[in-house]
């Protein structure tokens, strides 16, 4: 069973749109999951998350905002 979330990379101004790849390479030295996650892409900037465990997704979630240097990572159900 997998859970379902989704994000919305916030950029500052002037800065340009990075690809996936970039943001899991980020995300996976931020989030310390126990479980596989994928990602997917939805464009303008919004990915759908799926983290495989309940527990996942409240270690995903205690990270809040995320800064990636490429921009930040807003979460929501």
């Amino acid at each position: 069973m997998s859970i379902y979330m989704h994000g919305w990379l916030v950029l500052e101004k002037g800065d340009k749109p990075s690809i996936a790849k970039e943001i899991i390479a980020k995300l996976s030295k931020h989030w310390k999951t126990t479980g596989p996650w994928k990602m997917i892409t939805l464009g303008r900037r919004f990915y759908e998350l799926s983290i495989a465990s309940f527990e996942n997704l409240c270690l995903a979630w205690a990270m809040g905002l995320i800064n990636l240097k490429l921009g930040v990572l807003r979460l929501s159900q």
